[in-house]
């Protein structure tokens, strides 16, 4: 069977919360949802997300390639984060 493809979208916040000067910064996101009708179900039984967040020297293409296709394969949405 084949995995989910993995999506990509960019976030801009800015750096400092509640400051209409502060600059934005960009934030990659990445997520996976589940593809098939079964894991669709499975979602529906209220599986919680899961959210991977990376180390030091890492970014969210860390999870890309096996990590979010195999738990969105499970019924779960999956999402990852860049910090950079």
């Amino acid at each position: 069977s084949s995995l989910p493809p993995v999506a990509e979208s960019r976030i801009s916040v800015p750096v400092r919360h509640g400051d209409p000067t502060s600059p934005d910064m960009t934030l990659q996101l990445l997520s996976c949802r589940p593809a098939t009708a079964a894991a669709a179900s499975d979602r529906a039984q209220q599986k919680r997300p899961l959210l991977f967040l990376h180390g030091s020297f890492h970014s969210a293409w860390c999870y890309a390639e096996r990590y979010l296709p195999y738990f969105a394969a499970h019924g779960y949405d999956s999402y990852a984060y860049s910090f950079r």
